[in-house]
């Protein structure tokens, strides 16, 4: 009966768990199904409410570290805003991200592998994307339907359309798809370094094809460049390892390509171009908040705040730049920490490099997406807290130091 129980507990905390997966990826913005906020607390409350009765096998020093950062940075925000007399709302920026932080918690307590979830999540948006490039050139009034569903009324998504050389040209970015970095990169290592079979070569092959849709058709230089950067990494590392001598004539042809194509994407990190132009005055806008007032810089302005953007001419809440915001909205100290708590797993990972050797894609993967996620909103957001407790999950689940207990019910010292 014991064993029935908790299989059944188990299947239905998974099962939840799978959907609100499917509903970080498909819906970042909470207003296609309005579920995110209420299966994150089912998914919570069950937990803890079957944890009094069955196995609880985290270390105390981690579950104690894990609780302390779910739960410290909200509060720190909080205290600012209430010394600020910033008045509060459920729906503040970045006030409910953190506790996403917390199904760590729950995914190592049950030892969860979520890497199978997030390959079918980034099919089912590689599919939506492509879906709109077919309509937009072969069913316009289709096509007008999806669009203002996704991108107007939604908010999913964030489209473009434009002329090149006479040609009308479209893009679609999805804003989950950074979180496909992940399969991305498990897709190249397999196909590199794993397989030796042709099928097998063939499949891995195609899934990179198709994950790479909502890279190429997605109109951000972060998403274009960190595709293609996974590209050369895998490929000249696979050059490397089989022929040293090719690898440094790639190398040279390489480097020599990227010269010739300098004036050619100059004009993409020009200051003159709109969207550089923007953050750079945004930058530009940091310094000044920071100057006028030291204890902001220290201590932020906490939730709900906003300051002054000098190319609007208006207040705004939240900006691109998720790590200047950071230091804005908890203070630099608390950024530092932050930073430390990002940037760990990877230390980890290279310096425990055999013991992880299945997971050696995760590192470049995950510095790939911490560096998109310092150029659009996404690191203060669920999106960007179930990337974290992705990497960590299989930071911890894979440790030698963790070793599930299955009916153990004392928190292990």
């Amino acid at each position: 009966m014991l064993n029935f129980t908790l299989l059944l507990r188990n299947n239905v905390i998974n099962l939840l768990l799978t959907f609100l997966l499917f509903v970080i990826f498909a819906d970042p913005s909470n207003k296609i199904f309005h579920v995110k906020d209420s299966l994150f607390l089912l998914i919570l409350s069950s937990w803890l409410i079957t944890t009094l009765f069955f196995t609880y096998n985290l270390p105390r020093k981690i579950t104690y570290i894990l609780i302390a950062i779910t739960i410290f940075f909200p509060l720190h925000g909080l205290f600012v805003m209430g010394i600020n007399g910033i008045p509060f709302q459920i729906s503040t920026p970045y006030f409910k991200s953190f506790f996403f932080f917390g199904l760590l918690l729950i995914i190592i307590n049950l030892n969860i592998n979520i890497t199978q979830r997030f390959h079918y999540m980034s099919f089912m948006i590689s599919v939506i994307v492509f879906t709109c490039l077919i309509l937009f050139y072969f069913a316009r009034a289709q096509f007008d339907l999806v669009y203002n569903y996704l991108v107007i009324n939604k908010q999913v998504a964030v489209a473009r359309g434009y002329f090149y050389h006479g040609h009308e040209m479209f893009t679609l970015f999805y804003k989950t798809s950074p979180l496909l970095l992940f399969p991305l990169g498990y897709y190249f290592q397999n196909l590199y370094f794993v397989t030796g079979k042709k099928s097998e070569k063939i499949y891995y092959l195609s899934a990179i094809g198709i994950t790479s849709i909502p890279f190429i058709f997605s109109s951000t230089r972060a998403n274009i460049i960190i595709f293609f950067t996974l590209v050369v990494i895998y490929s000249m590392h696979y050059i490397f390892i089989k022929n040293q001598k090719l690898f440094f004539a790639s190398l040279i042809l390489f480097a020599f390509c990227a010269i010739c194509l300098i004036p050619s994407f100059s004009s993409l990190f020009s200051i003159n171009e709109t969207s550089n132009n923007i953050k750079f005055i945004y930058i530009l806008d940091y310094m000044n908040l920071f100057k006028s007032d030291y204890k902001i810089l220290f201590f932020g302005q906490g939730f709900n705040s906003c300051f002054h953007s000098t190319f609007y001419n208006t207040n705004i809440y939240v900006t691109e730049l998720s790590y200047l915001e950071f230091i804005r909205i908890f203070g630099l100290p608390n950024t530092i920490l932050f930073l430390i708590i990002l940037f760990y797993p990877i230390f980890v990972f290279y310096k425990n490099y055999e013991q992880y050797y299945a997971y050696r894609y995760v590192p470049i993967s995950y510095t790939c997406y911490l560096i998109i996620a310092g150029t659009n909103p996404l690191l203060l957001s669920s999106t960007g807290m179930i990337a974290i407790v992705y990497v960590y999950s299989i930071m911890v689940i894979n440790s030698p130091f963790f070793v599930p207990s299955k009916y153990r019910r004392a928190i292990v010292e």
